[in-house]
């Protein structure tokens, strides 16, 4: 079994999401119709195109932006604030605290 490559260029990925964006808007449309006129073929086609290219940029996607592996650091992009007042605890103590007074109760 061979290992397919779906890393796809930025605009094929725009390209999915303006086929989900028409398809979703054909399905509206056609959902507006009267229902003697509405097309049941027509919806279900238009979802089976909607989930697939939803499927394939979704998939793209995920192998633009891979989670990071164990063990791997961060990097988050959110500014890391000094601690102003060292007399405030910060979250992490306040948990351990809670969990430790909750232990000790019976």
């Amino acid at each position: 079994m061979t290992k397919h490559i779906h890393n796809r260029p930025k605009n094929i990925q725009a390209f999915y999401y303006a086929i989900i964006m028409t398809t979703a808007g054909l399905l509206v449309w056609e959902k507006a119709k009267p229902d003697k006129e509405e097309r049941l073929w027509f919806l279900l086609l238009g979802l089976f195109v909607m989930i697939w290219a939803y499927f394939k940029a979704t998939r793209n996607w995920a192998y633009d932006n891979p989670k990071p592996k164990p063990g791997e650091e961060e990097q988050s992009g959110k500014p890391e604030y000094e601690i102003k007042n060292p007399d405030i605890p910060d979250l992490t103590t306040l948990a351990d605290k809670l969990e430790k007074k909750s232990k000790d109760s019976p």
